[in-house]
């Protein structure tokens, strides 16, 4: 079948529990597994060959269309339940409509607005002092409410309207650059942003023409904004990657390499990308005033980011313990709830430009 896809038609007992039946299934593909690596092993010597299955029981009174349209579905959704295996439920094919529906529902937010930028501010662990912003998406839907960045995230990258998303936030944060560049002039000149880029914005061809329109059009100074890229987008094409940080940086913006050690890392590529900023993840974070092997990756990767010249950034601090054990380890930066949460753009001039 298409897209790396085989079809098999295998035979069980039908007259047994679902429990047998699912025991039944799982020996087959268990003996596919051992098979497929043997002879992969044989053939071309310490290859792996691993895949996910759809599985569905062919009734017979069914009909063969419905059956293997079912089975694609239950293959479909392996990738949500995270499983090497399902068997096909109608309870599945729910789930494919909602995503569908909510894919639908996810292009007319966001040609008709009605997604907003809020802003986490991030401040210096050495003055206490409020002196940048991480811009973060929220979807209210009329009918479903808040739905999460988790959620709708993952459905743009599917979709292919990531890039779209990308464009909108790039759009409403320099506007609102420029906005506090005319009214509050001294707050601006001492503020910066971060916008997250994904690895598929990363491969677009039109970001570059569209950061410089947007610089242009609202009279922004690169050098406000920040673009965080995970260190894992570059697995997707290296050159590609690489070329487009470089032309990033031409046009005067710093590269930020969000959740460092948490994915891909080569210290031939952050050498190669000259970042400017490496965000600590937050699961490196979490309780590390009591944590020595958190505290030893924590200072591993600061003396590291300051080796190449680049500054570092802690996110998720809740607690006062966290936050001056990070000013000990010298990080520069940082942002969690211990601040604040991600608040609306109003609610954030509201609370801190004075």
């Amino acid at each position: 079948l298409p897209g790396e896809q085989i079809f098999l038609m295998a035979s069980i007992e039908r007259d047994v529990n679902n429990t047998e039946k699912h025991k039944q299934i799982e020996s087959i593909i268990e003996s596919l597994m051992i098979m497929t690596n043997e002879n992969a092993d044989m053939t071309y010597h310490n290859v792996k060959i691993s895949f996910t299955t759809g599985c569905n029981i062919l009734s017979n009174n069914g009909e063969f269309s419905d059956s293997f349209r079912q089975t694609q579905v239950a293959l479909l959704s392996t990738q949500t339940l995270g499983t090497k295996w399902a068997l096909y439920s109608s309870d599945q094919d729910k789930q494919i409509i909602e995503q569908v529906t909510m894919m639908g529902d996810l292009e007319q937010a966001i040609k008709q607005k009605q997604m907003t930028i809020y802003i986490q501010p991030q401040f210096s662990l050495h003055t206490q002092m409020l002196n940048g912003g991480e811009i973060l998406l929220r979807w209210n839907d009329p009918k479903r409410g808040f739905v999460g960045p988790d959620i709708f995230i993952p459905l743009a990258e599917k979709s292919g309207l990531v890039f779209n998303i990308t464009k909108f936030v790039i759009e409403e944060t320099f506007q609102w650059l420029n906005e506090l560049k005319t009214n509050h002039p001294k707050f601006y000149s001492t503020f910066e942003v971060s916008i997250n880029l994904s690895a598929l914005d990363m491969a677009e061809s039109q970001l570059i023409s569209h950061l410089q329109s947007c610089i242009f059009y609202y009279g922004i100074d690169s050098s406000k904004v920040i673009l965080e890229v995970t260190e894992s987008a570059v697995l997707s094409n290296a050159d590609l990657f690489l070329k487009t940080i470089q032309k990033l940086k031409l046009l005067g913006f710093r590269i930020s390499i969000d959740d460092f050690g948490t994915g891909y890392s080569s210290m031939q590529y952050l050498q190669t990308m000259k970042a400017d900023e490496i965000k600590i993840d937050m699961a490196f974070i979490r309780n590390i005033h009591n944590n020595l092997t958190s505290q030893s990756i924590a200072r591993a990767i600061i003396q590291l980011a300051h080796s190449t010249g680049a500054k570092t950034v802690a996110e998720g601090i809740q607690t006062v313990q966290e936050m001056n054990c990070l000013q000990e380890l010298k990080c520069e930066k940082a942002q969690g709830y211990y601040w604040s949460p991600a608040v609306p753009i109003k609610q954030f001039e509201k609370e801190h430009i004075k």
